[in-house]
């Protein structure tokens, strides 16, 4: 018998345990609506409009036993009467004039279902059209502190002057929640702090179910749960074919949720957060969109996606000098957003540096030497090395010439193929009767002032750039290589479909000594005529 008795004892303080750690999580306070938009004409009646959201737990709970500890002003109850009523029948009412399907209800018998949503008002003499309802799209219930009189506020606005404001709801019997906030980092309209008293409608506190403060302001608007959805992805650069990545949602206001991709399925897609292994044949990149459909049926696509592999190495171009001439610091084009790493001659290893080194040019002409570069993007994916070589150039012979090609640039309709063509010539560095020409190029072109495009060529001493459009404006920059001449750059452009004729008129009879006339600069593939 005594060993029953122990064990229902032990049995009796374990549920006991159990039923209070219960009851400490049966609620949470999720936002307060701070500094609520209120008449200022002819009295200020903040006090009557002030909001807090919080959510009940698993288990119903009664708002008889509710007791509220203000930062400031007094509890004075909760009410329940023919006034309130009206207020709910006019905040249905704008939410269905403005189109969305939430609704708002008064408790039954003063009981709070489970899991519900609620606004607890301080007054029933609060205005509807001040801070709106309209963009509901769930069930909210609504509870009202009777209060006829107290019109100033129950916080804290916004202060310069650091501070601390705390609020404390309790339903008893341990059922109870406090949170806390910095009235300094309240924030206005604009996203910033301070401000006019106008601008300063809105401020509201968000609370995380570890009652950590953030700050927001949607201006005259009720602190509803509001419909959003947002997608990350991490990683989501550098990212290796066959490596798991950690999908993760947060949304709110929505009736079910699903994770889709461009690229095959995504596991547990109706999980907010899930996990996707990217197929080892993965190129380029990929996308992932997570739908939410509210209970209107109204839908947002959040979108996020990843980096397969390391971006592009840097566009570079080889560089000649005379040996001893002065050198300058190499350069190299990196994408937008590339931060460029020099390594020096270290095509493997080595210590990277942002400064670019300068080339000696003590060797011997017809030497060189290979540098290396790579670049930086998205805060950390560093690309493949490119090598830059630095020729010692034998003296030239003959002038380096790089010109458009104008009998070989035309207009072809699909689906042949359009193209302008450059022409240029090898370099003599030894006369006859042992005569020596160089025969390597390297260079790189822009199309229309978009990315290089990087290209080397030995003879025959031409290039030929296909193009998709009429008239594009293809600019190269050719070096030649082996040879101390600088790189030259020529822009060149497409043919038109059409072939415009200019005409020159003469001018009206004039009594000065000269006239100038001028034309204005017709592309290439152009006739003209004077007349």
């Amino acid at each position: 018998m005594k060993i029953f008795t122990y064990l229902n004892k032990l049995l009796f303080i374990t549920i006991a345990l159990v039923s209070f750690e219960g009851f400490s999580q049966c609620f949470q306070i999720e936002s307060i609506l701070v500094d609520a938009c209120s008449a200022t004409s002819p009295t200020n009646d903040e006090g009557f409009n002030e909001m807090v959201r919080f959510q009940v737990g698993a288990a119903p709970i009664n708002t008889g036993t509710l007791s509220v500890n203000w930062p400031a002003q007094a509890w004075t109850g909760l009410v329940q009467n023919a006034v309130t009523a009206a207020h709910i029948t006019q905040i249905n009412a704008a939410i269905l004039a403005a189109g969305n399907c939430g609704q708002v209800l008064q408790p039954t018998g003063g009981v709070l279902p489970a899991n519900a949503q609620v606004l607890l008002i301080t007054s029933q003499n609060f205005t509807p059209n001040y801070n709106l309802f309209t963009s509901l799209n769930s069930t909210l219930y609504i509870i009202f502190q009777n209060n006829t009189t107290t019109t100033g506020g129950h916080f804290g606005n916004y202060n310069a002057t650091p501070g601390t404001r705390t609020l404390s709801m309790t339903f008893g019997g341990g059922c109870s929640d406090t949170v806390t906030y910095e009235r300094s980092d309240l924030i206005n309209i604009n996203g910033t702090t301070g401000g006019t008293l106008a601008q300063q409608d809105g401020a509201t506190v968000n609370f995380t179910a570890a009652d950590v403060p953030s700050y927001a302001n949607t201006g005259c608007n009720a602190p509803v749960t509001p419909f959003t959805a947002l997608a990350t992805a991490s990683p989501n650069t550098c990212v290796a074919p066959g490596s798991v990545i950690t999908l993760t949602g947060t949304a709110s206001g929505y009736q079910s949720i699903a994770w889709t991709t461009n690229n095959g399925t995504v596991p547990n897609p109706n999980n907010l957060n899930t996990t996707y292994t990217v197929p080892n044949n993965a190129t380029g990149s990929i996308t992932f969109t997570l739908t939410a459909t509210n209970p209107c049926g109204s839908i947002i696509n959040s979108i996020t996606s990843i980096a397969i592999g390391a971006p592009p190495a840097p566009t570079t171009i080889s560089v000649t000098y005379c040996p001893g001439a002065t050198a300058s610091q190499l350069t190299a084009i990196p994408v937008a957003g590339g931060i460029l790493n020099w390594y020096g001659t270290n095509a493997t290893g080595g210590t990277a540096s942002s400064i670019a080194p300068t080339p000696s040019t003590s060797g011997a002409a017809g030497t060189s030497v290979t540098y290396y570069v790579s670049q930086t993007v998205g805060g950390g994916c560093e690309s493949p090395r490119a090598p830059i070589t630095v020729y010692m150039g034998r003296v030239p012979l003959d002038a380096p010439i790089l010109q458009c090609d104008a009998a070989n640039t035309r207009f072809l309709p699909a689906p042949d193929i359009a193209q302008v063509a450059f022409d240029f010539n090898n370099v003599r560095w030894q006369l006859p009767p042992s005569a020596q020409f160089q025969t390597s190029f390297t260079y790189y072109y822009t199309i229309n002032g978009g990315a290089p495009i990087t290209g080397t060529i030995t003879s025959p001493t031409h290039v030929w750039i296909p193009t998709a459009g009429l008239g594009e404006v293809i600019t190269l920059t050719l070096t030649w290589d082996g040879i101390c001449t600088p790189s030259q750059t020529i822009t060149c452009y497409g043919l038109c479909s059409v072939t415009p004729v200019l005409s020159i008129h003469n001018p009206a009879a004039v009594c000065s000594a000269t006239v100038d006339l001028t034309a204005p600069a017709v592309t290439a593939g152009s006739t003209g005529e004077g007349r």
